[in-house]
């Protein structure tokens, strides 16, 4: 790529800091992003009954394990060890919060921030970059703010605090390391601040793994053999330690979360075989699955920009972009609200954006390309409102029957919300297999098994999706509660409330006499359902 040569004033830094320049590109851009997050912060509390309900149930998954290690226990169940958080790190940030009475704000809150200074880099950097040929600097600034709005779609920064999790401070890594290589452009070093943003970022989420690579590589290759080799040793040794803490505990060496959501190859014998089945099947999905196709285009992308430049530090860094773009195609997760690739997506999108800030000389092709990337994005934050409705009518209900009602140990498959601050002495088993080790290494999860488990830890509730089990015949349907509107995030519309024995059958039945006249508009309850109604799955007699 033959660099454009661009006016002086375009260019000299002092005029960027003056009035208008980086400083009010941050400025603005921040409050932006404040501005976008309070308006939805208040449109799901008035869709939620003034509640406030995160989009998915998953984070109160962590909020539970924070309130467990708060009291020096790894797990959902005082007592019983387990590993259902896909972050390390993140459990351990809510911790401290665990008996505030903001505890469930601190994701939110925290989000917010690592969202808020992924804004200010990403201006920052947009900022200093060079622009592209403009008549005049005041519309240049104006096309920079452009720019990183929508960037800041890309990353998903306004919708991702809504999900709660782990992901804005792992989309804030990403970006720290991307800003961070995109400073070595022009002969410069790595800095610091990029290596242990490296480093750190597995911590967070295991498939930040592919960020690290890419860095060590940048590294490797520009012969500093010694960095690259600490910014892997110190991104993996705590993967390890916190594996065989795992093992100490009696639990899989990866968090059950990770082995159950992960792509885990089928009828691979030997590792290479696993590895060529995997790619095999990343092959197809890829092919058949538009949300990968983005990724897969910036990647091939870089990848002929990487060929074509003369530069060594160019093709070096963009072959790191290169890396992290397939390592994710070929082994990450996709989808699920908006938040497993977009870590990927904004690193690649920024290499991206610096490899043709040199050359560029319209805006109109390269806004278009950015707002094509940012459009699911856009479609995911217009979504936030309905899927924090979804889980509100859904698990936000269950936590309260079981919380304000029933006050029992009960059997469910979504653990979130039932386990979060929940009443004291009840046990929450999680016949889905996140929260158990027990259930995680059951092989044959038949009508009889979960007959059998629900007996030995004496659980006389089951709150479940049917279509996900066989239903034992001895199980009696006490009541179905559904959401009457179209769904799309949680499992399924009704969730069946069955009785495990008959002693159970006229408690439950009181109780939720008792729980219908509380359910919000737009959830229906109906006592003693037909055992085939909803597509339940009648096990065949033992």
């Amino acid at each position: 790529m033959t660099p454009v040569r661009l006016p002086d004033m375009t260019r000299d830094s002092g005029a960027n800091l003056s009035r208008g320049g980086v400083g009010g590109l941050m400025l603005v851009s921040s409050c932006l992003l404040l501005i976008f997050v309070t308006v939805l912060f208040f449109k799901v509390r008035g869709h939620d009954d003034g509640n406030f309900v995160y989009t998915l149930d998953d984070p109160y998954i962590h909020l539970a394990m924070g309130e467990q290690i708060s009291h020096f226990h790894y797990g959902i169940n005082p007592g019983e060890a387990a590993s259902p958080s896909s972050s390390i790190l993140w459990p351990f940030l809510l911790a401290p919060f665990a008996s505030s009475s903001f505890e469930l704000y601190v994701p939110l809150m925290l989000n917010v921030l690592f969202s808020f200074a992924s804004v200010l880099l990403i201006a920052y950097a947009v900022g200093i970059w060079p622009p592209c040929a403009v008549r005049n600097w005041s519309q240049g600034w104006w096309m920079k703010l452009l720019t990183v709005l929508l960037l800041m779609f890309v990353a998903n920064l306004v919708g991702l605090p809504f999900v709660g999790m782990e992901h804005s401070l792992q989309v804030f890594l990403s970006i720290v390391c991307a800003v961070g290589l995109a400073s070595a452009w022009n002969g410069g070093g790595v800095p610091f601040w990029c290596l242990a943003a490296a480093a750190i970022g597995p911590l967070v989420r295991y498939e930040s793994l592919a960020v690290t690579v890419g860095v060590a590589l940048v590294l490797a290759a520009t012969h500093h053999i010694g960095k690259a080799a600490a910014v892997l040793v110190a991104a993996v040794l705590p993967l390890l330690l916190f594996g065989f803490y795992l093992r100490h505990l009696g639990l899989p060496f990866l968090p059950t979360s990770v082995l159950i959501k992960g792509a885990q190859p089928a009828h691979a014998t030997h590792l290479l075989a696993a590895v060529y089945e995997m790619l095999r099947l990343s092959y197809h999905t890829t092919r058949d699955s538009p949300d990968r196709w983005p990724l897969l285009a910036l990647g091939v992308i870089l990848a002929c920009f990487a060929v074509t430049d003369r530069d060594k530090t160019h093709r070096i860094i963009l072959a790191a972009g290169v890396s992290v773009a397939f390592l994710q195609i070929a082994i990450g997760p996709f989808g699920w609200f908006y938040r497993y690739e977009v870590y990927a997506l904004i690193f690649v999108t920024l290499l991206f954006c610096r490899s043709v800030s040199d050359s560029i000389v319209t805006y109109g092709p390269f806004i278009l390309g950015l707002f094509l990337l940012a459009s699911p994005y856009l479609e995911g934050v217009n979504r936030i409102a309905e899927a924090s409705g979804e889980v509100y009518r859904q698990q936000f209900q269950m936590r309260r029957f079981i919380d304000d009602f029933y006050r029992k140990d009960v059997a469910v498959n979504d653990i979130g919300l039932t386990s979060f601050r929940r009443a004291p002495g009840v046990r929450i088993l999680d016949v889905w297999g996140l929260g158990s080790v027990e259930v995680f290494n059951a092989t044959d999860k038949s009508a009889s098994w979960l007959e059998a488990i629900v007996a030995r830890h004496h659980v006389g509730l089951a709150i479940i999706y049917p279509q996900f089990f066989q239903i034992p015949l001895d199980w009696t349907p006490v009541g179905k509660m559904c959401d009457l509107n179209p769904v799309e995030i949680i499992g399924g519309r009704c969730v069946v409330f069955y009785a495990t024995s008959p002693e159970s059958v006229e408690e439950i039945r009181g109780d939720l006499v008792r729980f219908a006249p509380t359910l919000p508009k737009g959830v229906s309850l109906e006592f003693n359902p037909s055992r085939r109604e909803g597509g339940l799955f009648i096990a065949q007699p033992k």
